[in-house]
């Protein structure tokens, strides 16, 4: 129990020869400067404020001032980790949500050209068909034929029935009605929409 009631009372000279000293050297810092006694006076203030957590172990006794500084060097260090790992994780979240957007993007522009590639096609299609179309007979013979199993039924000639029979001619589908067109350009429709060819008799 001495030896630690000495300890104490030799802990708080040495940190008060430590302050004196530290006190001393901004004098001496100010004296040097020369008349502006207040700029040495605004610097010693900034540097206490600037090094809080030294300050106050110094003045706790706690740590020398070597230890002080080693100590605010460290929480320095730990605040900037921390400020990087922040920095990482909102940099993360904003690629996560642009990664979303451009996938978003990209099946928005996929969903585009397909639509823009079916009207090109229904637009190919009807031009076949318009231009070749053989006119049909309506005091002719009646031709019937099943779609969707439906019973449908147009009038031609007799010779375009034998034609038909004999897949020389197909039965397409233009909008709601139907149209009789030669077999090669039933080929030149079926290619692009084998939905549009109702009846197509050819020969293997």
């Amino acid at each position: 129990m001495p030896i630690i009631s000495l300890c104490i009372p030799c802990r708080i000279w040495s940190n008060t020869v430590q302050q004196f000293t530290f006190w001393e050297a901004e004098k001496r810092a100010a004296t040097r400067i020369g008349p502006d006694a207040g700029a040495a006076e605004s610097y010693r203030k900034e540097t206490h404020m600037a090094n809080p957590l030294q300050e106050q172990l110094l003045k706790a006794g706690l740590a020398s001032k070597k230890q002080a500084k080693k100590a605010e060097h460290e929480k320095r260090i730990s605040r900037k980790q921390n400020n990087g790992n922040s920095s990482a994780v909102i940099a993360g979240k904003a690629r996560e949500e642009q990664a979303v957007k451009d996938q978003r993007n990209r099946e928005l522009n996929r969903e585009r050209a397909e639509e823009t590639r079916r009207r090109e096609i229904k637009a190919q299609v009807k031009q076949l068909i318009e231009t070749n179309r053989l006119p049909k007979d309506d005091r002719g013979e009646p031709y019937n034929f099943v779609e969707q199993n439906k019973i449908k039924r147009i009038f031609v000639s007799e010779e375009m029935t034998d034609q038909l029979s004999r897949g020389q001619l197909a039965i397409v589908k233009l909008g709601v009605g139907y149209e009789v067109v030669p077999g090669k350009v039933a080929h030149q429709i079926a290619s692009r929409d084998k939905e549009a060819v109702v009846v197509f008799h050819e020969k293997p």
